[in-house]
């Protein structure tokens, strides 16, 4: 998370930004706070055994 935050400043150093972590199923975390968001963002297909499809199992439940 340091990284990440580091990383931020630096590319972007005028942006506010906030980090925490928190414990919680992926979809469902992402879901309740992009209830609010005008835009979610979410990375590429993860490592699973389902390579042929197009979306992971997290922006399938963030695109329904």
């Amino acid at each position: 998370m340091h990284d990440a935050a580091a990383a931020v400043k630096r590319i972007a150093p005028g942006l506010g930004f906030q980090t925490r972590v928190e414990v919680s199923a992926d979809a469902w975390l992402l879901e309740r706070e992009s209830a609010t968001a005008a835009v979610v963002v979410v990375g590429s297909r993860g490592l699973g055994g389902f390579a042929g499809l197009p979306l992971g199992s997290v922006a399938l439940v963030l695109s329904s």
